[in-house]
């Protein structure tokens, strides 16, 4: 443990400026790339769209359980009949929302957390977070945090359930976004089991899609925001389903004291 601190620190020192903030990204130069690359080759294997971590360390328990997340929210509109197909199969998920939605929506914001969910960040503006230098960064990330946590200002025994789990928005993600990630306490979370339910398909074809592709410790991608989500709602009460009758654990996949280890 001692060790990996210690590469972290060599990390940030390498990576972060001497003094002042940082308005652009310059670019690190070579020997520093370098030593960053080795580091993040370290956390994940890809930054596509489908996302994978690390391989699992020997002996890691693969036991039959699956992370369940939830991007784009919170939404009045389509949030609450997905936390309700949730309660019906008794499972609960990590919400990554979007900054903006959760200042205009702090009712939903409660509604996903009383239910026992937890809550993540998918930055302020639903920007490309590898087109910003670190003040850019720091100020989508920290105000989505802060619009968050306020929406829970009434509620600190809800507290607990905002993590430090940070989802770049598309999926893109880089070096330099890992660096800021790190410097700000943050880790990067992805998926690797895209259910597709932003790209329109039938609630039966997301099933299918679902089913191909399950193993356990998938971490499970749907979208509660953004845009019509019905085809979501109906391929959820499938999927959970389908989950139960297959014996799965269905968890959150980020916690206050961060996020599940799992395999590839």
């Amino acid at each position: 443990m001692k060790n990996i601190w210690l590469l972290i620190t060599v990390v940030l020192i390498l990576t972060l400026p001497l003094s002042g903030s940082v308005q652009a990204d310059p670019g690190p130069e070579t020997g520093q790339t370098e030593v960053l690359s080795a580091f993040v080759d370290s956390w994940t294997q890809s930054y596509g769209q489908e996302q994978v971590n690390a391989e699992p360390l020997p002996g890691a328990d693969l036991g039959k359980r699956v992370y369940l997340t939830f991007d784009d929210g919170p939404d009045p509109r389509w949030s609450p009949p997905v936390l309700a197909v949730l309660r019906k199969y008794q499972a609960h998920a990590t919400f990554f929302m979007i900054g903006r939605n959760a200042s205009t929506f702090p009712d939903t914001v409660l509604e996903i957390a009383s239910d026992g969910n937890t809550l993540a960040n998918h930055s302020y503006n639903h920007f490309d977070l590898t087109t910003l230098g670190f003040q850019g960064f720091s100020l989508e990330v920290g105000d989505t945090e802060q619009s968050i946590r306020n929406a829970l200002k009434d509620h600190p025994e809800l507290a607990a359930q905002v993590t430090k789990c940070l989802r770049p928005p598309y999926g893109k993600s880089n070096e330099t976004v890992y660096a800021y990630a790190m410097t700000m306490g943050y880790s990067i979370s992805m998926w690797n089991l895209d259910t597709r339910d932003w790209a329109g398909l039938a609630p039966e074809a997301i099933l299918t899609n679902f089913t191909d592709k399950l193993q356990p410790n998938r971490v499970i991608l749907f979208h509660d925001g953004g845009e019509d989500r019905q085809n979501t709602i109906e391929s959820l009460d499938l999927v959970l389903h389908e989950l139960i009758m297959q014996g799965y654990e269905i968890l959150p996949y980020c916690t206050e004291s961060g996020q599940a280890v799992i395999g590839g």
